[in-house]
């Protein structure tokens, strides 16, 4: 989170514009994720990082939105997993099966480590 943190304590609201963009995004993408194949979740990702690179502050702050919004958009601080961890590891999964890149991958296991999950 280093590269949003700093972009917070520059003043650069666009933070907020692109974590947006990145839930909707997350949205659309997991709209079937309790049934989706994991490889096909992995390939689905795959394709991803150039949208979110794009849309989401360039190219080094775009893969950590990736990464720590794909698990913030299916859990809550409130509710927690509320039996869903399944899904979080199912993401988790995905991601280290995905032909992103390395710096994606190692953001996720970060993100996934910071909610609990043991992938």
């Amino acid at each position: 989170m280093h590269y949003t943190t700093e972009r917070l304590m520059n003043g650069d609201t666009s933070v907020l514009d692109s974590f947006v963009v990145a839930k909707r995004r997350w949205e659309g993408l997991f709209k079937d994720l309790e049934t989706v194949d994991p490889s096909d979740l992995a390939e689905r990702i795959s394709t991803e990082q150039h949208w979110f690179e794009h849309h989401c502050g360039g190219r080094w702050p775009g893969q950590e939105v990736m990464a720590v919004t794909a698990f913030a958009a299916i859990f809550s601080v409130r509710d927690g997993w509320d039996g869903k961890e399944h899904l979080g590891e199912k993401i988790a999964q995905a991601f280290a099966d995905s032909s992103c890149s390395g710096e994606v991958k190692a953001a996720a296991r970060k993100a996934a480590k910071s909610y609990w999950l043991e992938s």
